[in-house]
């Protein structure tokens, strides 16, 4: 109980807005969870520079994108249109990649090849080292 009364307390610093309506123990558990990935920091392995520009990353919980939305992807031809099926709320977190180990972390979470693809792995770091991504 007390991990999750401080981590309703990090996320009212966050917003405060948040409401708690309809929330339970379970489904801020999984917000919890979530934000933790969000905030995992490997120190070991290659370390990138953070972002000159101080931007920072955001986690939003229980977010809903309103069918019609026309949605960038990247690496993907053209914007995608959200279709009212698509999806219910969701959790939007957008992290900064400050090692390999993070990069490599990244990509077995969201199954895509920079999780075990090293031509990609060197390819997003090198966009890291020049700053353009």
């Amino acid at each position: 109980v007390t991990v999750l009364l401080d981590y309703m307390t990090e996320m009212f610093d966050l917003d405060a807005g948040l409401s708690l309506v309809g929330k339970t123990a379970k489904s801020m558990t999984r917000s919890r969870e979530a934000y933790l990935r969000t905030n995992i920091v490997f120190a070991g392995g290659e370390q990138f520079s953070p972002n000159p520009e101080g931007i920072n990353g955001f986690f939003l919980d229980s977010v809903a994108i309103p069918p019609g939305t026309q949605v960038f992807i990247p690496y993907y031809v053209g914007n995608c249109v959200v279709s009212g099926s698509a999806c219910g709320a969701v959790i939007v977190r957008i992290s900064e990649i400050l090692s390999w180990d993070r990069l490599k972390y990244e990509g077995v979470k969201l199954g895509n090849c920079l999780k075990d693809d090293v031509f990609s792995q060197l390819k997003y770091a090198s966009r890291v080292s020049d700053q353009s991504s």
